[in-house]
């Protein structure tokens, strides 16, 4: 059930994924990665759910959300192991982001970067969620974190240079775009590529 499970949440049939981690949950519960693969199952439900902005899609949208953070606070109580820890902190302060509750989401991911100050994807998630909260300048120094953990991934250099152009710093917007362009992988989206130029 668990290997189905982590191959539906590859090919992001995320409905799939979660029936078969509820199993798993169920079967063993002493077991923690079932609960945080589906809490990020139901996160991604939510968010598919909220893009299609019915009313009855927003309030499947929040039982999604509610049912994913149950998840994350379970798996976060139930294993102090800092794998978990982050990945638990990392994903519950994504939802955060998706919900808006930046305050939330700040006070996940700066707990998800202390467990694992390696990992750079915290720190991205970290800099949306400061940017979320008003603080463009803390967001920048986030993702000053990540290219130091990182230094090749255009997508870093592309969003440090986005929030460059909302604070009207220009010379550093550019060097920024330049180094997204001078990263961007060769088998790329050639969209991306584009638009960094266009910028």
């Amino acid at each position: 059930y668990y290997v189905l499970a982590l191959c539906h949440l590859h090919e992001g049939r995320w409905i799939d994924a979660k029936a078969e981690l509820t199993i798993c949950s169920n079967e063993r519960p002493d077991f923690v990665w079932p609960k945080l693969l589906r809490g990020f199952a139901a996160s991604e439900l939510g968010y598919q759910e909220a893009n299609r902005k019915v009313a009855d899609s927003l309030r499947e949208s929040e039982a999604e959300y509610k049912a994913a953070e149950e998840d994350f606070d379970s798996a976060l109580k139930q294993d102090a192991d800092p794998l978990v820890q982050f990945v638990g902190l990392a994903n519950r302060g994504a939802l955060n982001i998706r919900r808006r509750r930046w305050e939330d989401a700040v006070r996940d991911l700066r707990a998800a970067v202390k467990v694992n100050p390696k990992g750079f994807q915290g720190y991205i998630n970290l800099a949306q969620a400061l940017q979320g909260e008003g603080k463009p300048e803390e967001a920048v120094a986030a993702l000053d974190q990540a290219i130091q953990l990182a230094p090749n991934l255009a997508i870093l250099y592309e969003a440090r240079a986005n929030l460059h152009m909302a604070l009207k710093q220009r010379p550093a917007a550019r060097a920024d775009f330049e180094q997204a362009i001078a990263h961007a992988p060769k088998d790329g989206k050639p969209d991306r590529l584009v638009a960094n130029l266009v910028e």
